[in-house]
């Protein structure tokens, strides 16, 4: 199935690449990382994902959302404050 990703955080994701991706049925947004960093040949470090959110069709996602065909989704930093 397509599913396509935007990074919003590039320098944490190193060379992950935005995109329009065929990624395997009954993925979810971990399995879609998982996928791009093999795409990549990168292993983002644990400590980044702390910094990340999601994104998919435009409501927050966990890692264990399910992606459906045309998933869109971004990848954007936590935002903190105080």
């Amino acid at each position: 199935m397509l599913a396509k990703v935007k990074f919003h955080c590039k320098e944490i994701v190193g060379s992950l690449q935005n995109g329009e991706y065929d990624i395997p049925e009954g993925s979810t947004v971990k399995d879609f990382m998982d996928f791009l960093q093999q795409q990549a040949g990168e292993i983002i470090p644990a400590e980044n994902f702390d910094s990340m959110v999601y994104m998919v069709n435009g409501k927050p996602a966990q890692e264990d959302t399910l992606l459906t065909e045309g998933a869109f989704m971004r990848v954007l930093y936590k935002i903190l404050g105080g």
